[in-house]
């Protein structure tokens, strides 16, 4: 008997942990919504990049929300200015495991057809998945089968799935065992959706506390479609420890409706972007939001790491000297993650690219005009953190040498002479200097925007949190292209070559910009122009 009591009291521990660690990222159910933190992005940090999910007692998103319904905190202080919006998340690919119960009771019976219905519904349902979603079909009755594993070819799956016929016991604690397995490893968004009409029945190797608890300590969600005679309860715990959501439906006629809603929570989403309150400290520290809906307020909470920044230190010339002759500058780059590359440029020209944490070369100040020169780097890791670093230098002729005197008196007469011819050859060219560039945005995401091209390195690509320039469509890559700021003007440059930009209708890796160019990534098109 005490031996008993010591495995029940183990158990109710095993419980309240798994119900402790899922209450993390989602909210409280016991109200009329759910809130559920989806991902938090610290690859900008301090900008800090949230993707959340709100969900009403039937399981459809809430897409009502404003910034005053919404409250984020960090450490338990209040964040301000925190930007909130909405939008179908079709950019991040998902990996889907859909079980499909093919048991004797999903038999035809008059004019209901279970399996049929399940068929029709899941065929319906792969069909909207992006070109990247992963699927895998599992059926089960007497045995589990992997009808289909994962695979982003997904024409042939309807065909697969006409050849279904019912029979048998239910075997969905190991379906469900099996799924989570196939899915535990992969690096999409991870989901199932189980249909069922009965519940678990005849001889399996997993209970249904084995299926649940281990859905609930790998953070996969499951959405349950139950109809018939399925145990509520059962579908409804599943469903909350794993973070899915359960739908109970009538008969088998709605699983297309089911279906359609499940889609539209892999979807819809919204996103919040703020600026975090702490230090870098490399320790790990909380983020609350609190979202209030029709006079009640759920919360969700998700813990991150204050990474250290990359820092940039430039160890010789001192900054603001004044430099003469030949000039070695060395520069130490200190990241917390494996460095992707520095980029050196002095005046907006790129003149060094390592992708090495000290970096050494020797500056011919002599190339350059007497005054004020900026040297300005960029340092980018692989985990995408960015610091970018401004120094000013004055150049200055070296004294007491009458050749460089000479040389200089030299280059003011032919310069007095050469100006006037190359101003009338090159006037429209350097006018573009002086002129703010533009892309006026003719389709995409924000029609008629303009984006101003003011800084060195201009991001283009699907990705919203590490693009200047998001863009639209399956057919743009997550960091598609680059526009480069030169003294040859803007360059546009893209980053693979299996996707090119189509600049005036031909396919382009890297071209100087010229104003009318129209651009094509994706769907997103632009038009580059110069502004007074």
């Amino acid at each position: 008997m005490a031996t008993h009591r010591k495995h029940v009291f183990a158990l109710l521990i095993a419980f309240v942990l798994i119900i402790s660690s899922f209450t993390s990222v989602f909210g409280q159910s016991g109200g009329g919504f759910q809130v559920k933190i989806d991902e938090l992005q610290t690859n900008t940090y301090p900008q800090l990049t949230l993707y959340l999910s709100v969900l009403n007692a039937q399981g459809f998103p809430i897409t009502t929300l404003s910034p005053e319904d919404i409250v984020v905190k960090e450490d338990s202080r209040e964040i301000q200015g925190v930007t909130l919006e909405s939008y179908n998340n079709d950019e991040e690919p998902l990996a889907v495991a859909i079980l499909i119960d093919t048991s004797g009771s999903m038999k035809p019976v008059g004019d209901q057809d279970p399996l049929g219905d399940a068929v029709d519904a899941a065929s319906n349902f792969i069909a909207q998945l992006n070109e990247d979603d992963q699927v895998a079909v599992i059926t089960f009755a007497d045995e589990v089968e992997l009808l289909q594993d994962l695979t982003s070819n997904k024409s042939q799956i309807p065909t697969l799935l006409e050849t279904l016929k019912p029979e048998g016991a239910t075997a969905m604690n190991d379906a469900l065992v099996q799924a989570l397995n196939l899915l535990s490893n992969r690096s999409e968004r991870r989901a199932i959706v189980l249909i069922t009409d009965g519940r678990p029945m005849g001889d399996q190797d997993y209970s249904f506390d084995h299926a649940l608890n281990l859905a609930a300590s790998r953070s996969i969600p499951v959405y349950p479609i139950g109809f018939g005679d399925v145990d509520k309860n059962q579908l409804k715990k599943l469903a909350e420890l794993s973070g899915g959501i359960e739908q109970i439906k009538p008969d088998s006629v709605a699983l297309s409706d089911a279906f359609s809603s499940v889609l539209a929570l892999f979807r819809q989403q919204y996103y919040l972007a703020f600026s975090s309150q702490t230090e870098a400290d490399g320790i790990s520290h909380e983020v609350e939001v609190q979202v209030k809906y029709q006079g009640e307020t759920q919360s969700a909470l998700v813990n991150f790491i204050a990474r250290t920044p990359i820092t940039i230190e430039v160890t010789d010339p001192v900054a603001d000297s004044t430099l003469t002759g030949e000039v070695n500058v060395n520069i130490d780059i200190d990241s917390a993650n494996p460095l992707n590359k520095a980029d050196v440029f002095i005046d907006d020209v790129l003149v060094q690219t390592s992708p090495d944490s000290s970096i050494n070369f020797l500056w011919d100040t002599a190339q350059y005009v007497a005054g004020e020169h900026v040297l300005h780097i960029v340092a980018t890791d692989t985990l995408g953190f960015t610091t970018e670093k401004d120094l000013t230098y004055i150049v200055e002729l070296p004294r007491n040498e009458w050749s460089y005197w000479l040389i200089g008196l030299g280059v003011v007469v032919i310069a007095m002479i050469t100006i006037p011819i190359m101003r009338r050859n090159k006037s429209a060219k350097a006018m573009q200097f002086v002129q703010k560039a533009v892309l006026i945005e003719e389709a995409g995401l924000d029609p008629g925007q303009e984006w101003d091209l003011n800084k060195n390195i201009i991001r283009l690509g699907r990705k919203m949190a590490e693009n200047d320039i998001r863009l639209k469509g399956i057919e743009a890559s997550r960091n598609h292209a680059v526009i480069e700021r030169s003294q040859s003007g803007y360059c546009i440059r893209s980053l693979k070559p299996e996707n090119p930009v189509m600049v005036n209708g031909t396919k382009t890796e890297q071209c100087i910009l010229q104003p009318g160019d129209v651009l094509q990534m994706g769907e997103s098109i632009f038009r580059f122009e110069y502004r007074d």
